[in-house]
């Protein structure tokens, strides 16, 4: 790996520590739950996992990368479907879990610690559960702008 990616990717692993320390710590309280937020949030974590292939140059073979994903999608859709939204002076609120948020940052941290040690085996291998938590990511945010947009218009 040449110095320059080498030096992205730590820069990369530390950004990666410290917002999956900031998503843990901020989990705990309500969120308002806007269309906004929900969208940007699936669209990040959608848009995380082709940026990592596209820098490390790591692949994943489809016939493990796709079930990954369905099966992370799955899990996604039940947290979404289960997650407990409230409603307060006409906002829409939801409480995050940071269990899933640590979950997701470990996934990302995995894949690009055994990037940096020169393993692109491992750094594959650690792709799978980053694949997991990507399509749990995306289910799970979408669901929620989905149920947000029934409970507006049940509430309106």
């Amino acid at each position: 790996m040449s110095p320059a990616l080498l030096l992205a990717n730590g820069v990369g692993l530390v950004l990666t520590l410290g917002a999956t320390i900031a998503a843990v710590v901020t989990a705990r309280a309500p969120r308002r739950l806007t269309a906004g937020s929900a969208l940007l949030s699936a669209l990040l974590a959608a848009a995380l996992l082709p940026l990592f292939l596209l820098l490390s140059g790591t692949r994943l073979n489809v016939a493990i990368a796709l079930p990954a994903l369905v099966a992370g999608g799955i899990v996604g859709l039940i947290r979404g479907a289960t997650a407990r939204l409230s409603t307060s002076g006409g906002q829409v609120g939801v409480q995050l879990g940071g269990c899933y948020a640590l979950l997701w940052g470990a996934s990302v941290l995995v894949a690009q610690v055994a990037l940096v040690l020169g393993s692109l085996l491992w750094a594959a291998v650690g792709l799978i559960p980053l694949y997991l938590a990507t399509g749990s990511e995306v289910a799970y945010h979408a669901t929620l702008l989905v149920r947000r947009a029934f409970r507006r218009r049940v509430r309106a």
